[in-house]
């Protein structure tokens, strides 16, 4: 890369994901005409907020003044002023109840998460960040089974990535007997996506348990990033959070989640971190935006029914896609939430010129970023599914 500064630019900022290059593929597509570009590369939600967040939304960007009266907007709170660095009381007292609904499933499990547990960030890359940087330094490493943007941040750290490879053979799903063998005096952190990105899989609760259980034994973090939690079928997603004899959660779980994709809000930037006290009071740096957590606070519990909904629809998706490519020799390797992986049936042909010419010739925009950390030699790309909504 060219460089015109006289200062030096560092060039672990460099790291970069794919999606650029991608998007950049589909913008040489020449025949938008008669078929329009089709972007499958990225986990964007398709569609509006719900109707009343957006309501919401235009109630509380305005300002105190022409807020009094209106009994939905407590106080006349300033969308525009600083608030609570952990992010707005109500948001977080929001955030509890809807994780105990979450977590306890319909038998109504005991879920312990406090208020005191949460933080509220810029999204949940900038919740990813403020883990990594709160258990591990410049030269410690960090196990992942995959996700380009958590390999791009600690890189831009100066942490290293270890790839834990996962298989079509295995269900996608990592081997935690592979993790064990991974782990090293440097060794900070397990780091989980589940709903997975880019896979789509969905890591059972016996896995998750197993990863934590690792954690403990090697006193380690295990994160885990749970942004699609809300587009798999009902049920709790795991039971860390629930107690047990000899085991807190706090002691080793940090949980990440983004409230981008299930509430269809992705610009507004806002994510979570729960994890013990002492986490979050080293993470409680910078405010984070406050319009969406004054419009959400109150609704959250009122937005279920919508999140089923929208959960039921991804599967329709998913229905659609398998239909779609039964008969043709294109693989679908795993699927859920927002995402599919394929295997491609061109021998001898890499995933990034698949990549290139389903864009640039077809119209098609994947992602080609999966040999790296799946560790295979498969012709394998990644799609997300929110762009199959044209075809419902």
């Amino acid at each position: 890369m060219s460089q015109n500064t006289a200062y030096k630019v560092i060039s672990a900022v460099r790291a970069t994901n794919f999606i650029p290059m991608v998007t950049k593929w589909g913008s040489e597509y020449k025949d938008p005409g008669s078929k329009p570009l089709i972007n499958l590369s990225q986990g964007s939600p398709g569609e509006q907020p719900h109707p009343s967040l957006i309501e919401r939304l235009s109630k509380v960007v305005q300002s105190p003044v022409a807020q009094q009266g209106d009994t939905t907007i407590s106080g006349g709170s300033d969308s525009a002023a600083y608030g609570n660095v952990r992010g707005d009381v109500a948001m977080r007292i929001a955030l509890v109840g809807e994780m105990k609904y979450v977590y306890g499933g319909k038998d109504k499990l005991d879920v312990d998460v406090q208020v005191e547990d949460i933080a509220l960030t810029a999204g949940c890359n900038a919740a990813f960040m403020a883990a990594v940087m709160v258990v591990a330094e410049r030269g410690d490493e960090v196990i992942l089974p995959v996700y380009f943007n958590n390999e791009m941040t600690l890189r831009i750290l100066g942490i290293e990535p270890v790839g834990l490879p996962v298989s079509a053979e295995s269900g996608f799903l990592p081997s935690v007997e592979q993790g064990e063998s991974l782990i090293n005096p440097r060794t900070k952190a397990i780091v989980l996506v589940s709903p997975n990105n880019p896979s789509g899989i969905t890591y059972p609760t016996s896995t998750i348990r197993a990863f934590a259980d690792l954690a403990v034994k090697h006193k380690i973090a295990l994160i885990i990033d749970e942004t699609y939690r809300d587009f798999v079928t009902p049920g709790p997603p795991h039971d860390l959070f629930t107690p047990k004899d000899n085991w807190s959660w706090r002691s080793n779980v940090i949980h990440l989640f983004s409230f981008s994709k299930s509430y269809r809000v992705p610009g507004h930037r806002l994510g979570a971190l729960v994890a013990d006290k002492s986490v979050v009071d080293e993470v409680k740096k910078i405010c984070p935006a406050r319009p969406l957590q004054l419009a959400l606070a109150p609704l959250l519990p009122s937005l279920r029914q919508d999140l089923a909904e929208q959960s039921a629809k991804f599967s329709k998706r998913h229905q659609v896609f398998r239909d779609t490519l039964k008969g043709s020799e294109w693989e679908i390797g795993a699927s859920g939430a927002y995402f599919a992986i394929l295997k491609h049936p061109f021998k001898g042909v890499s995933n990034v010129e698949i990549s290139r010419r389903l864009a640039s010739e077809c119209g098609v925009v994947v992602s080609c970023h999966l040999l790296k950390l799946f560790g295979s030699k498969l012709g394998w790309v990644g799609t997300a599914s929110h762009g199959i909504r044209s075809f419902e």
